[in-house]
C-alpha cells in the first residue's frame, strides 16, 4: 500500500513538474497578419514594417506585446490620429495581434552608421539618450515587451511622440514625468541619435 501511494504520489510530482507553469501566449496567425498589414498597413509602413516618410514610425521587430498596445491606445482614442482610430475599431484582438506578430517578425533594421563609433556631432544625443535606456534598452534596442525600440526610429517620429508624451497628450503618464527636463533640442538631439 505504502508502494501504491508513494508511486501516485511521485507521478502527480511529475505530472505537476513537466507542466509549463505561467500564462500560455495566444498562437498568432503570421499569414493573417501579412494579409491584413497588405491591405490596410503597408502603404504607410511597407510590408518590411519600416516607415515610408520621416513621420511615419517603422514597427519592424518593435516588441510584440507594444504594437497591440499601441493599436489599443488608438482605438480607445488615447493616441490620436483618425485614420489609425478608424482602423482598428473595425479590428478584433486575433486582428490585431497577428499584425503586431507579423512586424514584430520582420528583421531589425541594421544601418551601417549604428556600427560607427559615436562622432562628436552625436555626443550630445548621446548624452540625452542615456537617460532612454534603462527602459528602452542599450542604444535603444528594448528587450523587454510593451517597451518599444528607438534604435532606427524615423526622426520627425520620435521627436513628435516624445513631444507629445512630454505635454501629456500621448496618453502615458510616467514618461512625461521622465521628460519634464528636456526641451525641444535635446528632443532633436536624442532623436538624431537613435535614428
Amino acid at each position: 500500500m505504502k508502494n501504491i501511494l508513494f508511486s501516485m504520489a511521485a507521478l502527480l510530482l511529475l505530472t505537476a513538474c513537466s507542466e509549463e507553469s505561467g500564462p500560455t501566449q495566444p498562437a498568432y496567425d503570421l499569414a493573417a497578419g501579412k494579409a491584413i498589414a497588405e491591405a490596410d498597413c503597408a502603404a504607410c509602413h511597407g510590408m518590411d514594417g519600416r516607415g515610408k516618410t520621416s513621420e511615419i514610425p517603422n514597427l519592424t521587430a518593435q516588441p510584440l506585446q507594444y504594437l497591440v498596445d499601441a493599436m489599443h491606445a488608438y482605438r480607445d482614442g488615447r493616441r490620436l490620429h483618425a485614420a489609425l482610430q478608424d482602423m482598428t475599431t473595425g479590428m478584433s484582438e486575433a486582428d490585431m495581434g497577428n499584425i503586431a506578430a507579423y512586424y514584430a517578425s520582420q528583421a531589425p533594421l541594421v544601418h551601417e552608421e549604428s556600427q560607427k563609433p559615436v562622432d562628436a556631432s552625436q555626443q550630445s544625443g548621446l548624452a540625452v539618450a542615456a537617460m532612454c535606456e534603462e527602459c528602452h534598452g542599450e542604444k535603444g534596442i528594448s528587450t523587454t515587451q510593451g517597451v518599444p525600440n528607438l534604435a532606427g526610429q524615423q526622426p520627425a517620429y520620435l521627436i513628435a511622440s516624445t513631444l507629445q508624451n512630454t505635454s501629456g497628450t500621448r496618453g502615458h503618464e510616467d514618461m512625461g514625468e521622465l521628460l519634464t527636463e528636456l526641451d525641444q533640442v535635446d528632443v532633436e538631439k536624442m532623436a538624431m541619435y537613435f535614428a
